[in-house]
């Protein structure tokens, strides 16, 4: 009997070499984006209770990605779960790439989520200092 193989794999084989190519690749997101985007789907009309694809590219700590998604529509300050934008899950993740990639693609700052807090204060929270030393400019 012949090994047909997963889904990731199929997914891995059906990719072309879009920017999208990582992400299609990645098991967390792969099926999701690539449904969206066959669906002609916005991919930031997600309900409030979802992290957007934005939020998984900055989570995988993708620059390129997070590039690519926002030139294309995605608002960079889209609040998901919780209230939390793109760069609140850098800044609790500690992923400098990815922080960058959103300031520099237009992030703002001060958007607090539910909780109360900004970006700036989660990576003081979590003690990424590098990063709360950035976002205070």
């Amino acid at each position: 009997m012949e090994t047909v193989g997963t889904v990731d794999d199929k997914l891995k084989n059906d990719v072309d070499d879009s920017p999208y190519q990582t992400v299609w690749a990645d098991e967390q997101v792969g099926g999701v984006v690539k449904n969206e985007l066959s669906y002609g789907k916005n991919l930031c009309a997600w309900p409030r209770a979802f992290l957007t694809p934005l939020h998984m590219a900055t989570y995988m700590s993708r620059p390129e990605l997070i590039g690519h998604l926002v030139n294309h529509g995605a608002d960079v300050n889209e609040q998901g779960l919780m209230g939390c934008t793109a760069l609140h899950v850098a800044a609790l993740h500690g992923l400098v790439q990815a922080v960058a990639a959103l300031v520099t693609n237009g992030a703002d700052r001060t958007v607090r989520n539910d909780l109360g807090e900004t970006a700036y204060d989660i990576a003081v929270s979590k003690g990424h200092h590098a990063i709360a030393g950035y976002l205070k400019q």
